[in-house]
């Protein structure tokens, strides 16, 4: 049943404008990246060619020659994170659709099946338009080419210190493009964690205006930047690909933990409630 139930959730969301509009947003940034990069690298020599992977929007390392595309990517993606799919289960509380399912699946499967949906979605909405632009990069640009933006020794020791920075480096040794697709995939998951955490916050509290649900993320992440004036907690570095320089990834570990403890935890103490009501 609950399988099942999911299976139905995903369609449904995927189906909607909200998951729609944010994957186009995100696909447009993505192929203009990539638009960009062709203009100015066409013609260049393959020995003198940067990393395919180092110039996607994520890419971090990209920013040392030109940071338009990840400055505007950090500001869209804090606004864009709950509308694929976060404040659905919102919208069905308030036009009632929330009691029929409860009174058909039940209270806790609905709602762990909703959950879960909002995850998944979210989580493809935020990754697949990156995967796109990396299967672009692979055809348009010569795989054979290694060049950093940061224009440092690739075999120097300093460069090989950096690369040590990297969050997936164990993957990065094995391979530059399995950590790119690593990487890709955990910007999504993350974005997903932080939608589910909001859709469990809705099943908890219920609120009169849906837009509220959009400040929780918001300000999470807009708390992480205006912190690192103090302490290394900036969201986008834990998150974008080839980010060298240090990082608490502890407090990135805990911050993690405690979000899908709080879904899980949530989430049961939602289903506890007389949805019926």
């Amino acid at each position: 049943m609950y399988c099942k139930a999911t299976r139905t959730q995903i369609k449904l969301l995927l189906s909607q404008w909200g998951a729609l509009l944010a994957f186009l947003l995100l696909l447009a940034l993505a192929l203009n990246n990539f638009v960009e990069n062709v203009l100015e690298f066409q013609g260049t020599d393959a020995l003198l060619m940067y990393h395919p992977a180092k110039m996607l929007s994520l890419s971090h390392n990209r920013s040392y020659y030109m940071a338009d595309t990840i400055m505007m990517l950090v500001q869209l993606v804090p606004l864009l994170i709950c509308i694929p799919a976060a404040l659905s289960l919102s919208k069905e509380q308030h036009t009632g659709e929330s009691v029929a399912m409860v009174a058909r699946l039940g209270a806790r499967t609905y709602l762990f099946s909703k959950i879960t949906a909002v995850f998944v979605v979210t989580t493809l909405v935020f990754s697949v338009p990156f995967f796109i632009e990396l299967a672009l990069n692979c055809i348009s640009f010569p795989l054979k080419g290694a060049g950093d933006f940061g224009n440092g020794n690739l075999y120097g020791s300093e460069y090989i210190e950096t690369t040590k920075n990297f969050l997936f480096y164990p993957i990065y040794r094995i391979s530059p493009y399995l950590y790119t697709v690593v990487g890709i995939l955990h910007f999504g998951i993350v974005m997903g964690l932080l939608a589910a955490a909001t859709t469990t916050l809705s099943a908890l509290v219920r609120v009169k205006f849906r837009v509220v649900l959009l400040l929780p993320a918001f300000l999470l992440l807009e708390l992480s930047a205006y912190l690192s004036q103090f302490f290394d907690v900036y969201w986008a570095h834990y998150v974008t690909l080839f980010h060298g320089e240090p990082r608490n990834d502890l407090v990135f570990g805990v911050v993690i933990l405690a979000l899908l403890a709080f879904v899980i935890l949530g989430t049961l103490c939602a289903s506890r409630k007389d949805w019926l009501s």
